[in-house]
């Protein structure tokens, strides 16, 4: 399986919010990294037939999306940033209306359903309203609704935000298993939600492909150039105005900042290990 962008450009009126995205994907899980208002909401749009590029190509399997048409968008499977459910609805009957949707067979509506609740570990919620659901289980119901075709694309838009650690992990453990034999695009900037399980993270900036690559590669790049600090209290302001501070850890009577510089700083300065997160704050500081 594969997923190629050929230089995908996209504009609204003088603003380019896409400019000439180019890359290959395949089975496995793709972390989609970057700010607010970088494009990766305009380049999930294009990637499930939203919108249309003005410029360039996604080929799915050596051919044209464009072509295929619905053939192609039975393949994908989405959860929106934030996605809408009917709250009056029980659990197995939004996943019924859902199957209706996609156009699952009536003979396989049951099995299909059945499936997907244990998989996101809802099977004892099937009977609940889905507005008496948490905030987790609603966003693992959408992770049911987006799988019950098999999708060979599953594209997630931000789907942690606002979770509390305890579900972001629960999510994430549900992410990795489908990345098995699925292609999984998880678009969010919150890092930890990819550090561990991506296959490759994309980095995007301003609409351009800034980084791609496995997270170890990635973390190469600064490598060298991450460094742990202490500091008296009295010092502290004065690092923050010098230095790239990406973190503050009290440390008994002084402070441990962890900062990222080409150059070793003054004072009791030791090279840590990099991380993703690093990366992604010394790009956007």
């Amino acid at each position: 399986m594969e997923l190629k962008l050929e230089q995908i450009t996209k504009q609204y009126g003088k603003k380019t919010v896409l400019q000439g995205i180019s890359t290959t994907l395949s089975a496995g899980v793709y972390g989609l990294l970057g700010p607010n208002g970088a494009g990766k909401t305009t380049m999930i749009s294009i990637l499930i037939g939203i919108l249309r590029a003005d410029q360039g190509t996604v080929i799915f399997n050596g051919e044209n999306i464009a072509l295929l048409g619905t053939a192609y968008l039975d393949k994908i499977g989405y959860l929106p940033q934030y996605p809408i459910f009917y709250k009056n609805f029980r659990v197995d009957e939004f996943l019924k209306y859902m199957c209706a949707v996609k156009g699952i067979p009536q003979k396989q509506v049951k099995t299909r359903i059945e499936e997907v609740l244990e998989l996101v570990n809802l099977t004892d919620a099937y009977r609940k309203k889905v507005g008496a659901l948490s905030g987790g289980m609603r966003q693992r119901l959408g992770i049911a609704q987006a799988i019950l075709n098999h999708p060979a694309i599953l594209i997630l838009d931000e789907p942690t935000a606002g979770l509390d650690p305890t579900e972001r992990i629960r999510f994430r453990n549900i992410i990795a298993r489908l990345g098995k034999d699925k292609l999984v695009l998880l678009a969010t900037h919150i890092v930890s939600d990819v550090e561990y399980i991506a296959k490759e993270v994309l980095i995007i900036n301003e609409g351009k492909l800034v980084l791609q690559g496995k997270v170890e590669q990635l973390e190469a790049t600064i490598a060298g150039k991450v460094w742990h600090v202490l500091v008296e209290e009295a010092e502290l302001e004065q690092w923050v105005e010098k230095y790239q501070v990406r973190n503050i850890k009290r440390q008994g009577a002084k402070f441990q900042l962890r900062i990222i510089s080409d150059h070793r700083p003054e004072g009791e300065a030791n090279l840590a290990s990099p991380t993703l997160e690093d990366i992604f704050l010394s790009l956007f500081p």
